[in-house]
């Protein structure tokens, strides 16, 4: 990723809708070659479980929020508003009603 982060900002491309695709692809294809050996050579304990929790419980709002986050000022109408805030709301109970059911297979 920082090869070619060097290499497009040398060039300018960077600064190109195609450079913007192209660093994008870059960083999520660094997203999974990351954690794929951490899976594959980490022993599985406890502490495996709480750090996966913790990951998603971290993602799963970092998902949410964009969407909220970068509607643009002119399209937020109070219909729009309520209808973010009612799709929201509606993660949130199925986020709780997913846990309360791990909680009671458990």
């Amino acid at each position: 990723m920082a090869v070619v982060c060097a290499a497009m900002r040398e060039t300018g491309f960077n600064k190109t809708e195609l450079g913007k695709g192209i660093l994008g692809a870059c960083f999520v294809t660094d997203l999974d070659t990351v954690p794929t050996p951490g899976l594959m050579f980490a022993p599985f304990t406890r502490t495996t479980a709480v750090l996966a929790a913790n990951c998603a419980g971290a993602l799963v709002p970092a998902l949410v929020a964009p969407p909220l986050a970068f509607v643009p000022h002119h399209l937020l109408t109070p219909e729009v508003e309520a209808e973010l805030a009612t799709e929201a709301a509606a993660v949130a109970l199925r986020r709780q009603t997913d846990e309360a059911e791990l909680l009671e297979e458990g």
